[in-house]
């Protein structure tokens, strides 16, 4: 009975996984009724036989467990609270209405649970299952037509019907969205680090899914998950390369790109404005490069920054209750997920918040003491937040984290052997 009712759970948290990650579940509402069951059933299993097993616990994670499920309630509370006050909903619409941060909490408290008691066979399983579920939608979504490429790159405008219609017949095809994108430009490098860990086939393998990844993060067009992809890939191997031979080098090329950073970038502009000449690609080159070179953007850039801007003004603005108290949602930028959170709820809460997306997931890092590990992902998690609005898909890092270091434990005492 004790090995049956574990695979039941491990069942249950690779739908939900499945759910939150393929867009083909996205839309219809049968999906999000099983992910909802698979939720009940893990936690009903965990109440009636894990609770009542007596276990060999991780301390340092039941501690920063404890410190994450009292910032989850303390979040959860404030959406609904401010949601009934000011947006004058029910409790069940306001409930509804935030219903996909909720089950991003559950499952860092899935995360959080298995750590605690230190199941992390079960969350390499989990892991090895993400891995081929996201090279199989980076696979589909690298295959999709132009007429889904504005599709995705229309994530942040107004969502009409003709765009809900368009969006579920990609969905349908497989094809990712902002949130799968945003979720990949994150999980690349942690590809990446892990691909260290492997000898031989294994090693190619990971690489090539790396690969695949970064590709697919590539072809979405989405600037900010390619240069938050880059900064994990540039910690990666600074952290894992040993040689000071080597990190010498790799620091003198740093300063060498920041010295002739026009020129260098000048370089690459011409390079893929060629590639992309004639595709539907160009306009989001020439965007990308007119920033990079200038610090100018004629698209998504200049309203991103506009959009920081006005978060970042709040929060000094209304540093205690946040914008909200004053039902003043206008002065909220909704593009980052850290500061949009300071500046609507204020600083109490937002701290709450930030140790839910980036410190919770860097102590789940730390559980076999590796630092540099933990470096990559707070980095990679903190960027991913404060340029973008965090999704569902986010809350995958809570199994993801957990499961890197433990393979790459494994793996190194295998080495050592």
């Amino acid at each position: 009975m004790y090995i049956g009712h574990r695979k039941f759970q491990q069942l249950s948290v690779g739908y939900i996984i499945a759910w939150m990650i393929a867009p083909p579940l996205a839309y219809d509402m049968i999906y999000r009724l099983l992910a909802i069951g698979a939720a009940v059933l893990w936690l009903a299993i965990q109440i009636l036989f894990e609770n009542n097993i007596i276990k060999n616990k991780n301390g340092e994670m039941a501690k920063a467990l404890s410190i994450y499920m009292w910032c989850a309630v303390i979040y959860s509370i404030s959406l609904i609270l401010f949601d009934i006050i000011f947006k004058k909903y029910s409790f069940g619409n306001a409930f509804y209405n935030n219903i996909t941060t909720f089950i991003f909490l559950f499952i860092g408290y899935i995360g959080g649970i298995y750590c605690e008691e230190q199941r992390y066979d079960e969350l390499k399983k989990l892991f090895i299952f993400l891995v081929l579920l996201v090279i199989l939608f980076s696979i589909t979504s690298i295959m999709r037509s132009e007429e889904f490429y504005v599709m995705t790159r229309s994530a942040g405008g107004e969502i009409s019907d003709e765009y809900n219609a368009l969006a579920r017949s990609a969905a349908r095809h497989g094809v990712g969205g902002f949130g799968f994108f945003a979720f990949c430009g994150a999980f690349a490098p942690l590809l990446f680090w892990c691909s260290y860990t492997y000898k031989g086939y294994k090693k190619a393998g990971m690489i090539l899914a790396f690969v695949i990844v970064e590709v697919g993060v590539f072809s979405a067009g989405y600037t900010l998950a390619l240069l938050i992809s880059f900064t994990g890939i540039a910690l990666t191997v600074f952290f894992k390369v040993k040689s000071p031979v080597m990190k010498l080098i790799f620091f003198l090329v740093g300063v060498f790109l920041i010295l002739m950073w026009d020129d260098f970038v000048t370089v690459l502009y011409d390079f893929f404005q060629r590639i992309a000449n004639g595709t539907m690609y160009a306009n989001k080159v020439e965007d990308i490069f007119s920033f990079l070179i200038g610090g100018n953007s004629t698209g998504s850039f200049e309203s991103r920054q506009e959009r920081y801007l006005l978060s970042l003004k709040s929060i000094f603005r209304y540093p205690v209750f946040g914008s909200y108290i004053l039902n003043d949602t206008n002065s909220i930028g909704h593009h980052s997920s850290i500061l949009d959170v300071y500046a609507a709820y204020g600083w109490g809460i937002g701290f709450a918040w930030t140790y839910i997306i980036v410190l919770f997931p860097q102590k789940m890092a730390e559980i076999f003491y590796d630092k540099k590990y933990s470096k990559v992902v707070m980095a990679v998690l903190f960027f991913t937040a404060l340029f973008n609005r965090t999704t569902m898909m986010m809350g995958i890092f809570f199994v993801v984290v957990p499961a890197i270091s433990y393979i790459e434990k494994i793996n190194s005492r295998k080495t050592k052997m």
